[in-house]
């Protein structure tokens, strides 16, 4: 009589790859264990799941198992894997959703090639009975649980209508994912898997799901990642929504030899300098500082390089306060900390492109006056901001026009918000008082002029507007292609820089709004609102598959200001 085994594994027919290095002997004990089956028609057996029975030490304690469904083959292979977890226990009466589960062991023995012993059978079909009476621990959040087996018996699963609908699949179809789009509404779908899938995917199909994610590092298999103009990524470091998590995946892709590397090209990742009156939702530079240098460093050295790097600034800080008595010191010290930065750090100055080494770049002095409104909207805006117990908004002033419509995410509009539910008649008052002049929705709807509101912009806007340069299209070239030079003075991009990230929104939406209406928008008849049922550009192609004429609809706005954050 056979002895009971203590463990089997029903594998593909055919499947079974071993590893290109030396096996050891005492793997052909594990033979017995293996039973290849083949499964019915001419798909392939792959339910990757594990059940593990385990016997009490007690009379009186039930019988427990253990059940692991995976999402990817039993392979020295470190992709992601989706695993679901159970734990139960067996009771007396059976459950009616453990059926398919029960018949899929059940099945097993039917499926195999060759002989199959009867020991195996009966440790197979044993724990498919006991697998009826199994009451599951419910994980959290679930309420009741459900087992498709699709390939056993007629039919498979389809999925009903729910509330939300999470598909994550290596592999998708437009008929499938047609199906799915239609059982939820569309801000509760979500869509993740490769890139080379959702290539053939037409954008109709994707467009009804709120999120298509694709980890495309993934399928790249880079040895180095390049990003561009990587800006303050304090949030990526340390934030925990669906971006932070990206990001971390992406700076700590590895395979199964070595790490990829990653250059931040043009980074800037923490403030320049942290004022007393800012808010700490803003970061301080000096925290942020060392975080960056620890990331810089990989993950698992970050922390201890950071703490290293805090020493070494702190000393050169009490050397610095010595001079001159300290010089030499503090000049070690100084050279210790550069040629620890220069390990994953690097600036490169691009002055000596040109022959007066100033890049091609000029500051011309711009007169910026202030005018009354812009010192009554300060006035607004600073009592908003004392009776909400913000920080201090001059500096933001400074910088961007209406600040109760562009601040967004600011400390100020956070205490906003929060004191909707129990307002303070002081705060109410003096927001009463700043909407007076904050910005008017039925002036813009109907294209009426808009005070810039703002010392700096107005200048900004009248550079833009007197050179006219709100009617081209684009700006040719400083250096022409071939020919001569223009004896003309050249048209010249001009760049803004600024702090607060309000100001690219309320730069870009004051700037388009009153080019759009420079260009007489207003004379269609249509509202500011109904500007995205326009089509600017109408490229079309003629009998002959060639380019025909462009028509122009001169109500659009020219793509000179982005982002364009629409209604402000």
């Amino acid at each position: 009589m056979n002895a009971l085994p203590k463990g089997l594994s029903y594998v593909d027919a055919g499947q079974i790859n071993a590893d290109k290095g030396e096996g050891s002997r005492l793997a052909s004990l594990l033979e017995k264990m293996v039973v290849e089956v083949k499964s019915p028609g001419d798909g392939s057996f792959h339910p990757k799941l594990w059940l593990l029975r385990f016997k009490p030490l007690y009379a009186d304690d039930p019988i427990k198992m253990r059940l692991l469904i995976l999402s990817r083959n039993l392979t020295r292979d470190r992709s992601w894997d989706a695993a679901l977890s159970l734990d139960g226990k067996v009771v007396s009466r059976p459950s009616a959703g453990n059926r398919p589960l029960h018949d899929l062991l059940k099945e097993l023995p039917g499926m195999a090639v060759g002989s199959m012993d009867d020991a195996r059978q009966r440790v197979t079909l044993a724990m498919a009975d006991e697998l009826r009476y199994v009451e599951w621990d419910m994980p959290a959040g679930c309420d009741t649980l459900d087992f498709h087996v699709n390939g056993i018996k007629t039919g498979g699963w389809k999925p009903t209508r729910s509330r939300s609908i999470a598909v994550m699949s290596p592999f998708v179809d437009e008929e499938a994912l047609e199906h799915l789009a239609a059982l939820a509404p569309r801000a509760a779908k979500k869509l993740i898997s490769r890139p080379d899938q959702l290539a053939c995917v037409p954008a109709a199909t994707l467009s009804k799901f709120d999120q298509v994610l694709v980890l495309c590092v993934m399928a790249l298999q880079p040895d180095l990642i390049i990003l561009d103009e990587f800006q303050r990524f304090r949030e990526l470091l340390s934030g925990d929504d669906d971006a932070a998590d990206l990001a971390r995946a992406l700076f700590e892709y590895g395979d199964q030899e070595a790490s990829a590397r990653t250059l931040l090209l043009s980074a800037t990742p923490y403030k320049m300098l942290t004022l007393s009156e800012d808010s700490p939702d803003d970061g301080d530079h000096y925290k942020d500082f060392l975080k960056t240098i620890g990331f810089l460093h990989g993950r698992d050295r970050a922390s201890a390089v950071a703490d290293e790097l805090d020493l070494e600034m702190r000393q050169f800080r009490r050397f610095l306060q010595r001079l001159p008595a300290a010089t030499k010191q503090a000049k070690k010290a100084r050279k210790g900390i550069e040629a620890r930065l220069k390990k994953v750090m690097s600036r490169t100055e691009r002055i000596d492109s040109t022959i007066e080494r100033d890049s091609m770049l000029s500051e011309p002095s711009m007169e910026a006056k202030i005018a009354a409104d812009d010192l009554r909207q300060a006035i607004v805006a600073a009592q908003v901001a004392r009776s909400a117990g913000a920080p201090e908004i001059i500096e933001y002033w400074k910088s961007a026009p209406y600040l109760l419509n562009f601040m967004r995410e600011y400390k100020l509009k956070k205490l906003l918000k929060d004191a909707v539910a129990k307002p303070d008649p002081a705060l109410v008052a003096a927001v009463a008082e700043a909407e007076a002049l904050a910005l008017r929705m039925d002036d813009i709807e109907k294209y009426k002029p808009v005070e810039p509101g703002n010392a700096r912009l107005r200048a900004l806007m009248s550079d833009l507007f007197d050179a006219k340069l709100d009617q081209h299209l684009w700006i040719s070239p400083s250096l022409p292609y071939y020919g001569d030079e223009a004896k003309a003075p050249t048209l010249t991009k001009a760049l803004v820089f600024s702090a607060w990230q309000m100001v690219p929104d309320a730069l870009a939406a004051l700037i388009s709004y009153e080019a759009e209406r420079r260009m007489g928008a207003a004379e269609t008849k249509l509202a500011y609102s109904d500007a995205e049922k326009r089509r600017p550009l109408q490229f079309r192609l003629d009998a002959n598959n060639r380019p025909a004429a462009c028509a122009l609809s001169i109500s659009s706005t020219p793509p000179h200001c982005w982002p364009n954050s629409g209604t402000p």
